[in-house]
Parts: C-alpha cells; structure tokens; sequence
C-alpha cells in the first residue's frame, strides 16, 4: 500500500539533535533527515518513507502501550529508515523500533508497528550481554517482553535484536 499524492499535506520530519515526539497524524520523511535522540510516538502516527530519501533515528523510535506507528511508502518504495535503539544506565535496550529499556519493566512492551513499505533497517544495541530488546518489537527490562503487535505488509524490512532479544518481537 503506498500514499503517493498524502505526502503534501503531511507534517515534514526534520533534522534534529534533541529528543522529538510524533503526536497522532501523518509525517513525511522528504529529505535526508537525521534525529540523534530518541523519536517518541504519541497516538496513531502514520509515516511516509518519500521515494529516494533516508531518515536515519540514531536512538530509535519508542512506541509504547496505547500508541501506534504505521510506515508507509511512496509509489517507488525507495524512501529508507533506519533506527538504532539505544541503552540507559542500566545497560537496559531499547527496540530500534518499538519498546524502551527499564528495569521496572515500565518502558518495555511495544503497542502496534506495522509496515506497508519502503526499505526498514532497526536495530537494538546493547552494552550488558544479559540485556536485549527486538530490532522491531518489545525493549528490554527485568520482565521479558511479549514481543508487541508488529505487522508486516510490504517493503523490505531488516530487524536485528541484540543479546537476548528477538529480530521481531520480544526483548529480554
């Protein structure tokens, strides 16, 4: 399913060096755009990947219970993401795409992600080998995740997890 003529009334995703949160409705990814803290979704987000550009989220992009993220591509299916979740103090991960790290478990289960195109690369990085989360999917905590509600449609999609965690699905 791709949104060819959507992407003019949507919200532009920038550069940015500070966390950022996607509030319900529709954005578009229409350059090469970098965001170096962490992407919080709130609401039912909807994501365009625009033919020949990247988004590159270098602490990932939390989707926690109650909030959605939905990934859609132009005609051309050539718009990229790549999101890499990062760690907290605890060494807990985050999902690349998905949940975030905690040690209470507060922050670890994903709500919906699903993907109807574009090329998806996420993946989770962590410091401890007792601590994963799922590329695409929960974060780690001392709960181990369920691994969430990701839906894949289309596109071409990479998830990686790290130590204990799924590529999709749960963290650990």
């Amino acid at each position: 399913m791709t949104y060819e003529s959507k992407a003019e009334t949507c919200t532009l995703v920038e550069n940015s060096t500070e966390a950022i949160e996607w509030t319900a409705g529709w954005c578009t990814v229409s350059g090469t755009v970098t965001i170096s803290e962490p992407v919080t979704v709130s609401g039912a987000v909807n994501l365009i990947l625009a033919d020949g550009y990247n988004l590159t989220a270098e602490k990932g992009i939390v989707v926690t219970t109650g909030n959605s993220l939905t990934i859609y591509a132009q005609t051309g299916g050539t718009g990229t993401l790549n999101a890499t979740g990062t760690t907290d103090s605890n060494n807990n991960a985050s999902a690349g795409i998905g949940g975030g790290g905690g040690m209470d478990g507060a922050g670890g289960n994903a709500n919906s992600i699903t993907i109807y195109g574009g090329s998806v690369t996420a993946t989770s990085y962590a410091r401890a080998v007792s601590s994963g989360s799922a590329g695409i999917g929960d974060g780690a905590n001392n709960i181990n995740g369920g691994g969430g509600d990701v839906t894949i449609y289309g596109g071409t999609v990479q998830a990686t997890g790290s130590s204990l965690g799924a590529g999709l699905g749960g963290g650990g």
